[in-house]
């Protein structure tokens, strides 16, 4: 690890497109600090503030930035980057050391928290040894020798059990570094089962490609859990319930159906090993102030029963005097599923008529979760909708149709394998090579 002499002030812990200012913090060794974009130079800083407007674009996408601190003959001194649309901590925090003429050190500590609170506790020790912190952005270090390896460590808590670790070393000298970054891409294989399993690690080696360079797989996993997320309009959960219940009266009456009601409470079943949630298109607001998606509701497994009774009979809707963020959180809800790097989905259910104050438009919406390789379906149980902005909308709108619907994202799921590709990559920028045979992206 370099020595902490440059850390980002401005993180970008939620969806970000446009221009932005990009700000860091630097000790008095850092003559100047280029910024980079996606290995492209986005702007040089040459003094305080120390900040720039960078352009992210006005497509939502996963972005590398990178701030690399110069000295005055043009060497590099330390670099430090972040990953933008694609999933951060609930909170982050940096170090940054700064020396005083007389010898005397001290550290600056820096935070994030998408919640908006402040941090509750601040404990901070050096080798070993706990630090008092009366200003965190001038935590005084005890007298140490530079010829010595030090390690710094800062742990902040903050409410709703969030809490980040923040460890440093410096001084002393460095050997090789063993990186430890892995990239997880999902593909999709022909056939299922162990017919869908792919070839071993020799085998692939030469299928994926990251900007023009192989990429070297890692590990593969052809049979991990899966993640399924659903964003319900607030108008379908009555039609939703109709549905189902519709679909009971019928078993009732005896309409031509032989199935016991057990059977019809686990139609439409997932696959074992897929389970799915709600994620809620609205924003709740921290008791600090800032407004945020709600946390994922109610993890159902297969066991739990089947899909359409889960989504009739899940948590209620928000009332109608709140402001409905469909796309926003189609969006956020995909880059979400890359956290646990799990096979994944995501499935919005929309009404007749959907009310949406998003400031994203459904057509960026599905180009982001393209080229982070999420798949969304959309369904509806109305019929004949046409024209919507999120193009083709699966009509839902009898039980045999969701069934239909149910075992078609099911099984285009357990198509999904999870390939670890050695380093950190932009998921946009991995692609298949001439090599690949009988596995493509989901969506």
């Amino acid at each position: 690890m370099s020595s902490p002499i440059i850390a980002f002030v401005s993180f970008f812990l939620s969806l970000t497109l446009g221009t932005q200012p990009v700000a860091v913090l630097v000790n008095d060794d850092v003559d100047r600090v280029e910024l980079w974009l996606n290995s492209q130079p986005a702007a040089v800083l040459t003094g305080p503030p120390w900040r720039a407007e960078i352009d992210f674009g006005d497509d939502l996408a996963p972005h590398h930035l990178e701030a690399v601190a110069l000295d005055a003959e043009g060497d590099e001194l330390s670099r430090v980057d972040q990953w933008v649309n694609l999933p951060t901590p609930t909170a982050d925090a940096n170090i940054v050391i700064e020396r005083r003429d007389d010898g005397s050190a001290f550290a600056r500590l820096t935070w994030a928290n998408l919640m908006g609170d402040e941090p509750e506790t601040i404990a901070v020790s050096m080798d070993g040894q706990a630090l008092e912190v009366v200003d965190p952005a001038h935590i005084p270090l005890p007298p140490h020798d530079l010829e010595q390896l030090h390690f710094l460590r800062a742990e902040l808590s903050f409410a709703y059990n969030v809490s980040v670790l923040e460890e440093v070393t410096f001084g002393g000298s460095y050997g090789d570094q063993l990186s430890t970054d892995l990239t997880a891409l999902p593909v999709v294989v022909e056939g299922s089962g162990k017919r869908g399993r792919l070839p071993d690690l020799d085998a692939l080696q030469d299928w994926f490609v990251s900007g023009g360079e192989r990429a070297t797989v890692a590990a593969v996993d052809d049979e991990g859990p899966a993640e399924i997320t659903i964003i319900r309009d607030r108008p379908v959960q009555e039609a939703l319930e109709r549905l189902v219940a519709g679909n009971s009266n019928r078993l009732s009456t005896g309409a031509g159906l032989r199935r016991s009601f057990f059977s019809a409470r686990f139609d439409a079943a997932l696959k074992p090993g897929q389970k799915l949630a709600f994620f809620w298109p609205f924003l709740v607001q921290s008791p600090s102030g800032p407004w945020t998606f709600p946390p994922l509701v109610g993890w159902m497994f297969p066991h739990a029963g089947g899909v359409g009774l889960f989504l009739a009979n899940g948590p209620p809707p928000p009332p109608p005097d709140v402001r409905q963020l469909l796309a926003d959180a189609v969006a956020v809800a995909g880059m979400n599923s890359l956290a646990r790097n799990r096979r994944r989905a995501v499935v919005l259910i929309l009404g007749e008529r959907p009310e949406d104050d998003s400031r994203l438009t459904p057509e960026i919406v599905k180009r982001y979760l393209a080229s982070i390789r999420v798949p969304l379906f959309v369904w509806s149980p109305y019929k004949g909708i046409v024209d919507s902005p999120w193009g083709e909308v699966r009509d839902v709108s009898t039980f045999g149709k969701l069934r239909s619907a149910v075992s078609d994202l099911s099984r285009e799921v357990a198509r999904q394998r999870i390939v670890w590709l050695q380093g950190r990559h932009l998921p946009q920028r991995i692609q298949l090579s001439e090599a690949a045979g009988g596995i493509d992206f989901p969506g």
